[in-house]
């Protein structure tokens, strides 16, 4: 494996050559190595009948099974479900036909993916696929087992190899670079005790990471899989369900969007070079891929062996970029559970997690990002050092794209997946992990007298609904509105928030789905608690609609959009950064970096990020920010407050302002301050709407605490939006004869004294014999090609503000 510039790759001299084939022959070839060979039992987890095969009808496999399986002389039951949440909706077919590129979304994709445990086993899991007999890995809390099949058929004989004895089927090299190199040695890692739980953001009350993958596979690899597309597809699959296993302990779940095979030709240029091999995907993806197939990552599998034994190359830390968020690894090994591992490797490395050093904690001598290959031990467990990387990159916000939830591609429901679908009453996931006693885990069904199981509006001690009034989500901030239990539902009430254009802050902002941020909201967010936003005259640049200066820039298009002068307060974000602070949001997802100073000696710092093509760029201003009296951003345009409101008022059930005894909410509906009563807040009442509820109880007036850093004045936008600026031109036109000298002065009359400046009408350079000193242009000599409009502006403010400019028409010509 090597370190260069964060690239990562792994490499082996020699790879496991097993002639094993992922085909549907009848007859697999004998596998070379230590084996046993063992016939599964399979059991309908249902009627706990044995079964010849898990499919029902179609490609509808059973969502139960249970397999009874010998393992190192003991016999063993897996209790397995159907892992239906692989494949996410919309996922995607692409290949070639006839010349042609192909994309389908297929109406009924075959799933024959299961997860589980060994039954009383706690620390156990397994991943393992049904289509052609039994493929995928078995974990028994102390070792690693693969099966595979011998003839294809689920109740026949199957291979069964020991994860250890590979190593003598491995010999390791380590493949070193010129610039970073780890030494070719042996070390081990401190092994943790067992006993010692790692604690960090991942355990499962906190919210789950989601990485929408695609996988391509090239024309070498498809040739690999004897050129057929359900090999291909199921050999995909088998590969996504075995990381999800591996990805468990991160609580980072593993959707499969799609799968890109290049049936004919490959797409790019395929090379044995794996750094340049990864700059090309790369590309690829970006220009093309993420818009046939939108993905969080990309990998690309082949079966083109690269230079030095290598097996597989990623960058670190950028996986919801739109440059560099995909990896290329090799077909190294004819068991699908070890190249599983490297693909998860590669991942790993795009999410920042780096490679383990002799200083890291490991359940085993080695760990899954350990940075050499030993030749005696084959990692399956994260160390300590990964998930503090990985902690370190959710606070650096690398999960920026990981956050919204893949909606499922199959409508039936399946009792053990944790998620409570048509049918079901409850679901607390597989039964032996289930802490819910409200719930059968078996069935999905309520146990008797239980009124409820799950949701933040149960009493899962009880199994009774909490009582009406009770509190179940507070606000998030002043833009938003807290929701109360209803006594009808274990859920909590749909998220409703104030309106857009609500004022916030003190009239420094505007609410915006929820949210109220200024410009130096953002400024902090990206650089530190005490930054603010910049002069306003840095926002002129947003008028150039180049990537430091715009209002959107597509990062895979190089195309950058011009600001209209009315909308510069909406565009590039520029903050008063000086020189040696460093950028504290995502600084590994910085595209471009914007420093510089204008002539008049104003810091303007700004950052082109990317987060990839679905998500908002954190270098543009944020919608809500104040860009001119009553004027608010969306969209990185500025737009009237009531143009924003019109949409909330088009029923007018926000009529009369609620009474002016509350505030319109995100649905339409008055939410009533306390002492009123909705619908319309016109009688008595506890607050609250139709829609959230309300407390007798519970006060839920939010109070704004200003930060100890709330020092910018936008803040500059706020405050200049209010100043009259009173050019005055002396004189206001002027005729004079060639070759005489003339002075033309200007001033700001107003409180503020702007400083002002000359320059001439439709960008023309001044002349030549001529002074320029602020306030006074002094022309010396003028000729008749001097005529024309000369401009005063107070050149600090925006190209938009009211009253900037001020002008004199100069004619030269005999009188």
């Amino acid at each position: 494996m090597l370190l260069k510039d964060n690239i990562f790759s792994i490499s082996f001299v020699l790879i496991i050559f097993l002639q094993l084939n992922y085909t549907q022959s009848e007859n697999t070839s004998t596998i070379d190595g230590i084996h046993e060979i063992v016939r599964p039992k399979i059991i309908n987890g249902f009627t706990k009948n044995q079964i010849a095969q898990t499919n029902e009808d179609d490609n509808q496999h059973i969502s139960s099974i249970s397999i009874e399986i010998e393992l190192n002389g003991v016999l063993k039951k897996l209790d397995l479900k159907l892992n239906r949440n692989l494949i996410a909706h919309g996922f995607k077919h692409a290949r070639q036909h006839q010349g042609k590129y192909l994309s389908e979304i297929p109406e009924n994709e075959e799933l024959c993916h299961y997860q589980g445990q060994i039954q009383g086993t706690k620390k156990s899991w397994a991943a393992i696929s049904t289509c052609e007999g039994l493929r995928g890995v078995i974990f028994d809390g102390e070792k690693m087992y693969h099966i595979h099949p011998k003839t294809g058929v689920l109740n026949d004989d199957h291979y069964l190899y020991k994860h250890d004895d590979f190593k003598a089927n491995y010999t390791r090299e380590f493949n070193e670079t010129q610039r970073h190199t780890r030494p070719a040695k042996k070390f081990r890692l401190n092994k943790r005790s067992t006993d010692d739980v790692i604690r960090g953001p991942f355990n499962v009350n906190q919210a789950t990471r989601y990485v929408e993958l695609v996988f391509v596979i090239d024309k070498s690899e498809y040739i690999n899989l004897n050129s057929n597309l359900i090999n291909v597809h199921r050999y995909c699959k088998d590969l996504a369900n075995i990381m999800n296993s591996l990805y468990r302990p991160f609580n980072i779940f593993i959707a499969l969007v799609g799968i890109e095979v290049w049936t004919e030709n490959d797409r790019i240029n395929m090379t044995t070079d794996s750094d340049e091999l990864l700059k090309r995907f790369l590309k690829y993806r970006m220009k093309t891929l993420v818009n046939s197939i939108p993905n969080d990552n990309a990998q690309l599998l082949t079966s083109v062996h690269f230079d030095n034994g290598i097996i597989g190359k990623a960058y670190r830390g950028l996986i919801c970029s739109t440059e560099n968020s995909g990896s290329v690894s090799v077909h190294h090994s004819s068991v699908v559970g070890l190249v599983a591992a490297t693909l998860a490797h590669e991942l790993a490395h795009n999410l920042g997690i780096d490679h383990d050093t002799e200083d890291c904690s490991c359940p085993d001598e080695l760990c899954i990002m350990n940075p050499i290959c030993q030749n005696d031990v084959i990692p399956i467990h994260w160390s300590a050092c990964s998930f503090k990387n990985l902690s370190h990159a959710y606070r650096q916000g690398l999960d920026y794209c990981l956050r919204n939830k893949p909606k499922m591609l199959f409508d039936s429901p399946t009792c053990g997946n944790g998620f409570v679908e048509r049918g079901e009453e409850c679901d607390c996931g597989l039964p032996e992990k289930c802490n819910n006693h409200c719930c059968n885990a078996a069935l999905c069904k309520l146990h008797p007298n239980a009124s409820c199981a799950t949701g933040t509006c149960c009493d899962v001690t009880r199994c009774t609904l909490k009582k009406i009034e009770t509190p179940c989500r507070s606000r998030k901030g002043e833009c938003d509105l807290p929701e109360y239990c209803d006594g009808k539902s274990e859920y909590c009430p749909q998220d409703v928030f104030k309106i857009d254009g609500e004022k916030c802050k003190s009239g420094k902002a505007f609410c915006h789905q929820g949210n109220c941020q200024s410009h130096s909201d953002q400024c902090r967010k990206l650089w530190g608690p005490s930054i603010c936003i910049s002069k306003l005259n840095c926002y002129d640049r947003n008028t150039l609609g180049y990537w430091g200066g715009n209002c959107g820039y597509d990062i895979s298009k190089n195309i950058s959009k011009k600001c209209e002068k009315d909308d510069v307060l909406c565009g590039r974000l520029y903050c008063n950064v000086k020189p040696g602070i460093d950028l504290k949001l995502g600084s590994s997802m910085i595209s471009k970096k914007i420093g510089m100073q204008t002539k008049y000696r104003d810091d303007c710092q700004g950052v082109v990020m990317d987060f990839g093509l679905n998500n908002i760029d954190p270098g543009l201003v944020p919608n809500g920010a104040k860009c001119g009296d009553n004027k608010m951003c969306v969209d990185q345009v500025c737009m009237p407050v009531e143009k924003v409101k019109e949409k909330f008022y088009i029923d007018n059930s926000c009529a009369n302002n609620c009474g002016g005894n509350g505030v319109c909410n995100s649905l339409g509906h008055c939410h009533c301050n306390r002492g009123f009563s909705p619908p319309d807040c016109q009688s008595f009442g506890y607050g609250g709407s139709i829609d959230s509820g309300f407390s007798k109880y519970y006060n839920d007036t939010y109070k704004f605490a200003n930060s100890k850093f709330e020092t910018c004045s936008d803040d500059l936008v706020d405050a200049e939006s209010k100043v009259i600026l009173n050019l005055k031109t002396y004189p206001n036109e002027e005729i004079a004869k060639p070759n005489t000298d003339v002075t033309l002065v200007c001033r700001d009359e107003s409180p503020v004294r702007a400083d002002v400046r000359w320059i001439r009408d439709g960008n023309l350079p001044l002349p030549s014999n001529s002074e320029n000193n602020g306030n006074r242009l002094d022309l010396f000599r003028v000729k008749p090609e001097h005529s024309g409009v000369y401009i005063c502006e107070a050149f600090q403010y925006p190209l938009s503000f009211p009253g900037r400019n001020a002008s004199v028409m100069l004619t030269v010509k005999n009188i």
